[in-house]
């Protein structure tokens, strides 16, 4: 007997990010939710050795070592963010995504459907709040290259609050299932305080695809399964950068 719950129906439809529809006679469409087509999928390890060492992995997790890679990276983007003028382009970024159009709008839906596009602005205006929490959020995933929403999903409500997680505690899963290949999954590790958050809160979790929302920066296939930073690249920043690396 096949599960009929929202929670598995989710799952199952989350399984894959491929879609395939028939849209009449021998037409299909797909839509291609996870951006497959467009990427690469490369060995992540490699970039990051390449960048930061001339070890080989030696034999340990992959994952976790992308993760610990990850890390090395991200304290180059918190010492670039302390320079006034890389800030100050961070931003110009947040500012620029989230202009208002001349309805007052950060976000415009474009539907035929009046009941969907009362779901969504229900969904972006009274729930998730964009009009106050999307420049951050833009700002963190230009500076870091990802951003993770979790979404807390009630059955009969759809999604009910969100919560922001950090880039240094949050692993995306792909590749990991041999049953199920296209399996996304991710892992909460926190990397914080213990005196600050009790016990329970450090525990490592597995969120399934459809309680994390991953938005991230595909401009480089060498970071799949990750987004890349805007701060990579840094010549667009101006000399002052270029002076920093090199004194790194």
């Amino acid at each position: 007997m096949a599960d009929t719950d929202l929670f598995s129906r989710l799952k199952r439809l989350f399984s894959t990010n491929t879609i395939v529809r028939n849209i009449g006679g021998r037409k299909l469409k797909v839509v291609d939710t996870g951006q497959l087509q467009s990427n690469v999928q490369t060995n992540l390890v490699d970039r990051y050795t390449k960048l930061y060492s001339t070890t080989q992995n030696g034999g340990y997790n992959d994952q976790l070592y992308q993760q610990q890679l990850r890390l090395g990276l991200f304290k180059d983007y918190e010492s670039m963010d302390s320079d006034s003028i890389i800030s100050s382009a961070l931003d110009i970024y947040s500012d620029e995504s989230t202009m208002k159009n001349e309805y007052g709008k950060v976000l415009e839906i474009k539907t035929d459907n009046d009941q969907i596009h009362d779901i969504l602005h229900n969904l972006f205006y009274d729930i998730i709040n964009i009009e106050f929490n999307l420049w951050p959020w833009i700002r963190n995933m230009a500076k870091y290259g990802d951003f993770f929403l979790q979404l807390e999903v009630a059955d009969k409500y759809g999604i009910t609050n969100v919560t922001p997680m950090s880039a240094y505690d949050v692993a995306r899963l792909e590749g990991h299932d041999p049953e199920n290949p296209q399996l996304v999954q991710f892992m909460l590790t926190p990397q914080g305080d213990s005196s600050r958050h009790g016990s329970k809160q450090r525990e490592t979790q597995t969120f399934e695809n459809y309680e994390v929302a991953h938005f991230r920066l595909l401009s480089d296939s060498n970071y799949v399964p990750y987004g890349k930073s805007m701060l990579e690249g840094g010549e667009r920043f101006g000399n002052r950068l270029l002076l920093w690396k090199m004194l790194c």
